[in-house]
């Protein structure tokens, strides 16, 4: 179809995205620097600690890591400070950028 310009949804920009990193190796590098904010600002051991609270009330035998990852996962996406999410989200958009130079 000849003048029609193609859309792209937004899973299909994360798969292009997320290959464009991989391809880089910005992506392992990114995983990395993100392991480093989050430890330096206490989020790993905040989470840690959220896990080892739930087992130690539910009990260690009626914990399923399924249920565990479900209920944590919000609750620690939301403990992530802003200024790490602004920095990773920076470094994905240099990057991207110097790829199409």
């Amino acid at each position: 179809m000849e003048g029609v310009e193609e859309i792209m949804t937004k899973e299909e920009m994360r798969t292009v995205i997320n290959q464009r990193l991989v391809d880089s190796g910005e992506k392992q590098r990114l995983i990395n620097l993100t392991r480093t904010r989050l430890n330096e600002c206490g989020w790993k051991e905040e989470v840690k600690k959220m896990c080892k609270e739930i087992i130690q009330t539910r009990g260690v035998e009626y914990v399923k890591i399924e249920d565990l990852m479900k209920e944590l996962t919000p609750k620690a996406t939301s403990l992530v400070p802003e200024n790490i999410k602004t920095e990773i989200l920076q470094k994905i958009s240099d990057s991207l950028q110097d790829q199409t130079q």
